[in-house]
Order: structure tokens, then sequence, then C-alpha cells
């Protein structure tokens, strides 16, 4: 009436360990210790187990050493012996494996002190900062090709540039404390024009060991050198981190608005008709450009006063930068053109024609009005001259009909507006 009592349990516990590490054990003791806190003990009667005893090889002698292997790496294939039995039944049972140790020639120094992943102290704690013995590094992404102009400038490039690593502590957790010269005066280099050779020491701290490091930097700087502003360089998109915060031509250093062109060839010799056409056709033909920016938002054209030769201001935003603070009208790009525009008055009708009729040969085929005015609206009027040494007076007429007003900017007497009558030709 007992289920699965010791007298029923004929299966013996049995034993595993994980992944091998990669790399060999240092010595026979490091990895008897290791198989002692990763092996696996196993009962299907979820039995406790436990380790009675593990015999290891006397020394390396013992061990055996696989084919194929060439000095300085050598190790040799170590057999442990494990003794394991139940808590509640006393089963035992008994198992070898086999792991690889080092005998010590050309030994790898680096092995097991860096961030690779392995308790190697065996304290089931893997990578703290005990078994970290690699310090951190830096280096800095690149260098500008022209010397800096003071030693503060290529100061405050080495405290925004440098680039801590560790192959164990994450970026956050490593800092650049502190920039200064290594020797002043720094030794001159050239001569013409002076240009001296620094040398920089960093301080890179590791904080999450709290592990301090020094790293030097030379950097090139020219002696004496005049302060004068640079009306072009550092303003725009030129490859460099100007304001040395790690960031290359971002809004902050992009001080050069986009640039609003026309083409001149674009503008019609004609007047524009009104205001809205003018500003239409601002819209569909001024060209946009920027040394940073590909993408431009929020083009608008100025909505000028009633005016015959009219300026209108066109003004576009950089995608990239419209909502930085920084520099707040940066982004911003504006230029003026000026257009001619000429109105129509309201209500004006305008008719024209010519009484000379269509040549009989090509009636046929351009209409057959036969009564003045000629041609039908919207038709060619086809005239042959038959003499080529002679013009022929196909007598042009127009009317202008313009509707009573009271406004002196728009007389209702036709002799008082300018006509101005534009003649086409197939020849």
């Amino acid at each position: 009436c007992l289920i699965d009592e010791c007298d029923e349990d004929q299966v013996l516990p049995t034993a595993k360990i994980p992944n091998v590490p990669d790399q060999p054990f240092k010595s026979i003791m490091d990895a008897s210790v290791w198989l002692e806190t990763n092996l696996c003990l196993e009962d299907d009667c979820q039995q406790e187990v436990t380790i009675t005893a593990v015999a290891t090889p006397a020394n390396l002698g013992a061990c055996m050493a696989p084919g194929g292997l060439t000095a300085p790496f050598q190790f040799r294939e170590c057999t442990f012996t494990v003794r394991f039995q139940t808590t509640r039944c006393a089963q035992s049972n008994m198992l070898d494996f086999t792991l690889p140790v080092w005998t010590g020639n050309g030994f790898d120094l680096l092995w097991g002190q860096g961030c690779d992943g392995i308790d190697n102290d065996f304290d089931c704690v893997i990578d703290e900062c005990e078994e970290d013995l690699v310090p951190p590094t830096a280096k800095l992404p690149y260098v500008p090709d022209d010397p800096f102009k003071l030693i503060e400038d290529a100061i405050a490039f080495l405290n925004a540039t440098i680039c801590p690593e560790d192959d164990c502590t994450p970026d956050g957790d490593l800092t650049v404390d502190e920039v200064v010269l290594a020797s002043d005066p720094c030794p001159r280099i050239v001569e013409n024009p002076p240009i001296l050779e620094c040398t920089f020491n960093a301080t890179i701290t590791d904080n999450r060991c709290n592990v301090t490091v020094f790293e030097s930097f030379i950097l090139e700087v020219v002696e004496n050198a005049p302060i004068v502003p640079d009306p072009v360089k550092f303003q725009g998109c030129d490859g460099v981190d100007n304001d040395f915060d790690c960031v290359v031509d971002e809004c902050d250093e992009d001080q050069v608005p986009p640039t609003i062109s026309l083409d001149k060839c674009c503008i019609p010799e004609k007047p524009f008709s009104s205001i809205e056409e003018a500003q239409q056709f601002l819209m569909d033909h001024v060209e946009v450009t920027d040394d940073c920016a590909f993408e431009f938002t929020n083009l608008t054209v100025s909505d000028p006063s009633p005016c015959t030769h009219c300026v209108f201001e066109v003004t576009v935003f950089d995608n990239r930068c419209i909502d930085n603070a920084t520099f707040p009208a940066q982004p911003m790009g504006s230029a003026n053109f000026t257009l001619d525009v000429l109105e129509a008055i309201p209500g004006i009708n305008i008719t024209c024609g010519f009484f000379t009729p269509q040549d009989d040969l090509y009636d046929k085929h351009y209409g057959h009005k036969k009564c003045p005015p000629y041609p039908e609206d919207g038709e060619i009027l086809v005239i042959n001259n038959y003499d080529y040494n002679e013009l022929v007076d196909v007598e042009f007429w127009y009317q202008i009909d313009v509707p009573d007003t009271t406004d002196p900017e728009k007389p209702t007497d036709p002799s008082k507006l300018d006509v101005c009558v534009s003649v086409f030709s197939n020849e």
C-alpha cells in the first residue's frame, strides 16, 4: 500500500554537467571546484542527492594528452570520479567526468581576467569586479586635420570626444574625469607657421569597479594663434564635431539657413494677372537647397498689398531643425523676389477680329463664316499672300467695353487705357 517507496525505487540517481567552458582550467583544483559547483544531480523519485566524494587525478601525469596539440597551448584531459547518493534511500552512484586542464606551458595570462562569461573564481557570480582584471582603455574616433588654435580648444575636444571602453563595464559607467596638459611648453614640430605637438593626459574611471587609469593623447596646436573668428568654417555641415559633444553636424552646429533661389529664365515676360497667380508661380518654381538638410517644410509666400511691381518674401524651414530651440532663426531660410502683377479690371470685355475673310482656297478647311468679323472664335484666319513682296492688310479691329465705376484707378473711358496687341504668325 506504499507508492514509490525505497523498495520500489530501483533506478539509481544520476548526474550531468552543463556546457564545459571553452578555455581549459588553470589547475586540477580549479577543475574539481568547478565540477562540484556546477554538477547537476538528478533522481527520478525527486529525492535529494548529495555528493559524497570527488576523486581527482594525483597530478597532470595521470591525465591523458589529447592528440594533435602543439605547444605552447598544451593541455590534458583529466578524469574526475564523483560519488553521490540519495538522502532518503541512501542509493549511491558513481560517474566519471573529463575536463581539460592546462599543463602550464604557454598559459594565456589574459584568460579568466576579463569578461569571458565564466565564473572563474567559483563564487557563483560571473564577471564581477574581482574577476575583472582588465583595466578600461580609451581612444579617439578621429583627430581633426587642422591644428587647434588654443590649448583650451584641444582640451575641450578631448573631454567631449574621448571614447572610454571596457570589456565588462557598460559605457554609462565609464567616465572621462579630467584632461590636463602633460608638459608645458609643448615641443615645436613646425617652424612656419609655428605648430606645437602637445601631450594630454586623460583620467578614465570605471565607476562599476572604482578603477582609474590614465591615457595619453597627442594633438597639434598652433603657437600663439590669433583669435580671429572664421565667418564660414564650423557654421554648416563640415563633417567636424565643432562643439565637441560627440555629435557631428547636428542642429546646434548648423548655423547656415536653407537657400531659396529662382531661375530668372523661368519668369514669364507677361505680367501676372493676379497676386494669387504670382504666389502660385513662386510656390511651383523656387528651388530650396541646404548644405545639411534634404527635407523642408512650411514653404510660404507672403501676401503683399495691391501693387504692380510686387515684392514677395518666400520662407522655408529645415525639417531637421525646425524644433530646435538653440538657434530658433537658423532653420528658416528666406528670399525676396519681385514680380510684375497687372490685375484685370473686373467686368471688362475685350473683343477683336479681322474684317478680311478667309481665302477661298482655305475657306473649306478653316470655318465657313461669311459675314465679318472673321474668323469664328478660336479659329485661325488664313490669308494667302499671292505677291510675296507685299503685305496683306487683314483689317484688324478690337473693342473694349468697360463698366461704369467711380474708382479713379479704373477709368470708364476706354481711350484712357493702355492697349498692347501681340501678333503671332506661323511664318
